[in-house]
């Protein structure tokens, strides 16, 4: 199960981000591996292992820690690009590569890209805690410890978005840039993991993430409408 865990977000990534851009399957795919991705831990903890879910109040600490981190992440993201990324000719693809994802995704005008803004950021940021974080990390934390779980959750967290992410950048960056990115997500989901473990709940890395993707969605704007 955790095999498929870890692994099913990425070939999921490959078919509708790689496979199916632009076309009219792309949303249907997607739509498609969402909802089964998300559904698999309610129907491993509910229907196999059988275990009661218990609803936790959110300590308040975690809403700081999830603040400071995400508007850190948020500042040094919007910096790289505006600083050196916006010019540089490792994104000098990516806007036409994001138009493609868009059309296929429905998402050309600027309330749609708006829309699919609002959702990325809001609650898929959240689909994507209760997923790696309360369920991958905290299936692995069972048998690998804190440390081997962060670490092996946070590598399954970045695998997908090196799919995404290699196909905003040309092929001979995929060392000095793809990966440096995608390692900066790994990073990111370790951050996640630490706060869910130091808190015992999701909405401090929800949070965080939700401010990130917020970052990642001011730059599709930029490349795109700006």
């Amino acid at each position: 199960m955790l095999a498929f865990a870890l692994g099913f977000p990425t070939l999921a990534a490959w078919v509708y981000f790689d496979v199916f851009s632009g076309k009219s399957w792309m949303l249907p795919a997607y739509t498609i591996s969402k909802c089964v991705q998300f559904a698999l831990p309610l129907v491993w903890v509910l229907a196999v292992v059988r275990v009661r879910i218990r609803w936790r109040d959110a300590p308040r600490r975690g809403f700081g820690i999830g603040l400071v981190s995400g508007a850190a992440i948020l500042a040094l993201h919007l910096a790289i690009y505006y600083g050196y990324f916006r010019a540089s000719p490792v994104l000098a693809e990516a806007p036409a590569q994001l138009e493609e994802k868009l059309v296929g995704l429905g998402a050309t005008t600027l309330p749609r890209f708006v829309l699919l803004a609002v959702f990325i950021a809001l609650i898929h940021s959240l689909l994507e805690e209760y997923y790696w974080r309360w369920f991958v990390y905290g299936r692995l934390r069972h048998r690998q410890g804190p440390l081997g779980a962060n670490a092996i959750a946070s590598l399954g967290f970045m695998a997908h978005h090196v799919v995404i992410i290699d196909a905003y950048i040309p092929r001979e960056h995929f060392f000095t840039a793809t990966l440096f990115f995608s390692f900066c997500v790994a990073i990111g989901g370790a951050i996640w993991a630490w706060i869910y473990e130091k808190t015992g709940a999701l909405w401090g890395g929800w949070v965080s993430h939700m401010i990130v993707d917020i970052a990642i969605m001011i730059t599709g704007y930029d490349m795109v409408f700006a």
